[in-house]
């Protein structure tokens, strides 16, 4: 299981991996089954909460014997691309190829010394309508990892005011109206 913005519209959606841990389960309990199609929950916001996209689309609805799975922008289009791993079969590649034409920012920091991946560090999206947060932190799924750049959905919103940077040692960093749409590097001072 892990939050990431699927649809770029600025709210953290869920995406888990199923899989039963039986093999034969379906002989005890009819409605289960050892291999199931991961889920995709999509964030409608406050007024809705957290909506299962039915069926899934594409291979999504694949079943498997899910157990890790893990995100990262593969075809450099902005949108993050999900991996899940199975038990006995290779890994199942979802390409996220959708056309709603949000906007976007993926920052990647670049730490001094001994922490170059900037592991740890807080970066902050500010535009006139919100605030995003998060942390560099790769570990999401079991036994997974994802990429280490912060992918930030923006909707329709096409400008950012700030992007602020709180580095593991506590030093801070602010840059102002970044350009949207586009990987932002940002080494540290």
């Amino acid at each position: 299981l892990f939050l990431f913005d699927y649809d770029l519209d600025g709210r953290l959606d869920m995406l888990q991996s199923n899989g039963h841990i039986e093999t034969e389960i379906n002989k005890m309990d009819p409605s289960q089954h050892y291999r199931q199609s991961a889920q995709l929950f999509w964030n409608g916001g406050a007024s809705d909460g957290y909506v299962l996209v039915e069926g899934g689309s594409g291979d999504l609805a694949t079943k498997i014997v899910g157990r890790g799975a893990a995100y990262a922008d593969i075809d450099s289009d902005g949108d993050l691309d999900v991996i899940l791993t199975q038990v006995a079969g290779t890994p199942l590649l979802l390409r996220n190829d959708q056309t709603l034409n949000h906007h976007w920012l993926r920052v990647k920091l670049v730490g001094k010394s001994a922490n170059r991946d900037a592991i740890g560090a807080w970066v902050k999206v500010t535009t006139s309508e919100h605030t995003q947060l998060r942390q560099v932190m790769p570990t999401r799924s079991y036994l997974s990892q994802v990429e280490l750049p912060i992918t930030f959905g923006l909707g329709d919103i096409a400008h950012i005011d700030s992007v602020s940077v709180i580095w593991s040692n506590g030093a801070k960093q602010v840059l102002l109206n970044p350009k949207i749409d586009q990987l932002l590097v940002i080494e540290q001072d």
